[in-house]
């Protein structure tokens, strides 16, 4: 106890000295996440990342089917974007005032809202509400997470620390999409499929990692994986569709010559 709490006031004398944070070396990774404030603030940020992909990737089929129009997920959509990006400034700045910790509470609650207004939604309106508070409410709990993460952590540290947060919630996002029915080895959501393609995206981003390649590559990476698992599926169906399509309209129809549904030769 006395070993840990000499390691906490050395921090806090290097925190508060600009040289020091300057010229101190980084500490272990396990070391980091011990420290307070820490854990707490990677759950945030990887809840509130996690949460907001996949309620976002699956609030597309929510509108279609309310038997609205496709056309209007792009209304949907955008208002979530509008929430993520539009008020960082004020955000930030949000956040200096009120503190890091009610920052990241505040923003998960409102996520939380969010995602049961969209549940009890029907409408295009109310969903594009609920989307706005989801993205509104990942820019507050996101921004006060890395913000306390950054507080916590020296300069020589925060880059590492920082870019595990965005990795770890990077693959629990797409882990949670892949969950909610996108399974990147064939298009449907099974839970053998979903196993493989979760440890497929962790050893991915451990070669990654192993590599020294960065946090935004490996974010780009993880993205066009995403990407790939629905553009390929989808294609493969409607090559399956088009190729029975084109088998169904050349069987002969009962009655004719050679026989009931035979499919005549080319």
């Amino acid at each position: 106890m006395a070993a840990a709490a000499g390691a906490v006031r050395d921090l806090e004398l290097a925190l508060a000295d600009p040289d020091a944070r300057a010229d101190a070396p980084p500490a272990p990774m396990r070391e980091i996440l011990r420290r307070p404030g820490v854990p707490a603030a990677v759950i945030a940020a990887l809840a509130s990342f996690a949460v907001m992909v996949s309620v976002m990737n699956l609030s597309g089929y929510i509108v279609v089917g309310h038997h609205h129009e496709q056309a209007d997920v792009f209304t949907v959509i955008s208002l979530h974007i509008v929430g993520m990006y539009a008020l960082v400034l004020v955000i930030g700045q949000l956040i200096d005032k009120l503190g890091r910790r009610p920052g990241q509470v505040a923003g998960l609650l409102m996520m939380a809202f969010s995602t049961l207004l969209l549940a009890w939604s029907g409408s295009v309106a109310w969903m594009s509400v609920s989307l706005f508070l989801l993205g509104l409410g990942w820019n507050i709990s996101y921004v006060a997470a890395v913000t306390e993460l950054a507080d916590r952590a020296l300069p020589a540290e925060r880059g590492k620390l920082i870019g595990l947060t965005d990795q770890l919630s990077s693959f629990t996002g797409a882990t949670l999409v892949l969950l909610g029915g996108v399974d990147i080895f064939g298009g449907r959501g099974t839970i053998p499929g979903v196993v493989l393609a979760f440890f497929t995206l962790a050893v991915l981003g451990n070669a990654l990692r192993l590599t020294n390649v960065s946090s935004d590559i490996q974010s780009i990476v993880v993205g066009l994986l995403l990407i790939v698992s629905v553009v390929i599926p989808t294609l493969a169906r409607r090559v399956k569709e088009a190729y029975d399509r084109a088998q169904g309209g050349r069987r002969v129809p009962t009655g004719s010559v050679g026989g009931p549904g035979e499919v005549v030769s080319p």
